[in-house]
């Protein structure tokens, strides 16, 4: 009976001091290259695309979420410098992958980020 007791306030405490323990901050995912960058925020329901500079290149972000939606977010001003953000109400960014190129000409896409574990 001694034992059951030390045991199970030995959990007990374990329980106690785990739930205090402050949380560690979450991860973010996000993918840069010279032309542009992609940023999703720790919740996984937000998402910044941002092109780096005025080279006539535009930069979008593909993401898929966790309801099976392919989105695409586009920089606001083409191929200038500049920034876009989307957000998702009911579901989460499961992976998002970088395009560049011209305008109905190019588009190369980068290798898709995973932000949870497949």
């Amino acid at each position: 009976m001694l034992v059951r007791a030390f045991i199970l306030s030995a959990v007990l405490a374990a329980t106690v001091a785990a739930s205090a323990a402050p949380a560690d901050p979450g991860p973010e995912w996000g993918h840069s290259t010279a032309a542009g960058s992609i940023h999703v925020s720790e919740d996984r329901q937000h998402i910044v695309v941002c092109d780096n500079k005025a080279d006539n290149l535009y930069v979008e972000a593909e993401y898929a979420t966790s309801i099976l939606g392919i989105h695409t977010v586009a920089d606001t001003n083409g191929a200038e410098w500049g920034c876009s953000e989307k957000s998702t109400i009911f579901s989460h960014i499961d992976v998002i992958k970088m395009c560049t190129g011209i305008r109905g000409v190019t588009r190369r896409c980068e290798q898709p980020v995973w932000t949870r574990s497949r």
